[in-house]
């Protein structure tokens, strides 16, 4: 299923940002919108596929608004 597919990628990016962010707890949700993020930027002019918000993260924290140079969202790897 498409789906499926499409929150598999999205849980492998937002497990990278957690990495990349030194594993930080209660962060999940911060990760988890920036991997969607991503993903949507990847994979635009692509039909989107229905995401489902059962299967986010529960915690919620401030969503962090940095961006990158090009308008990308900002992956914290210095600089």
């Amino acid at each position: 299923m498409e789906d499926d597919k499409a929150l598999g990628e999205i849980r492998k990016i937002a497990y990278r940002l957690w990495m990349e962010d030194g594993r930080p707890d209660g962060e999940d949700r911060r990760h988890w919108d920036r991997a969607k993020e991503i993903w949507a930027f990847e994979h635009a002019g692509e039909e989107p596929a229905a995401m489902e918000t059962e299967t986010q993260p529960q915690r919620s924290t401030t969503p962090s608004r940095r961006r990158g140079s090009r308008g990308l969202p900002a992956l914290g790897l210095g600089g």
